[in-house]
């Protein structure tokens, strides 16, 4: 299996968010999972993928549009 890795810094700005942040979810058991590889922390891409998923929401107005299109 192969897997494509991500730096914390990479992965920060792919989620548009400081590595600060990063480092605070992982304290706080929250975010999205990583992997240590010795001392180094990296970010597969496709648990960031299902991070961004899970995260995603429905706005009441773009579920009804949705069912509105012809």
């Amino acid at each position: 299996m192969r897997y494509e890795f991500l730096t914390e810094r990479q992965t920060a700005k792919l989620l548009g968010l400081a590595v600060r942040t990063l480092q605070l979810w992982r304290y706080q058991k929250r975010g999205p999972r990583y992997v240590k590889l010795g001392g180094a922390v990296r970010y597969r891409l496709e648990d960031l993928e299902r991070f961004i998923e899970a995260g995603t929401r429905e706005t009441r107005d773009s579920a009804l549009s949705d069912h509105c299109e012809a």
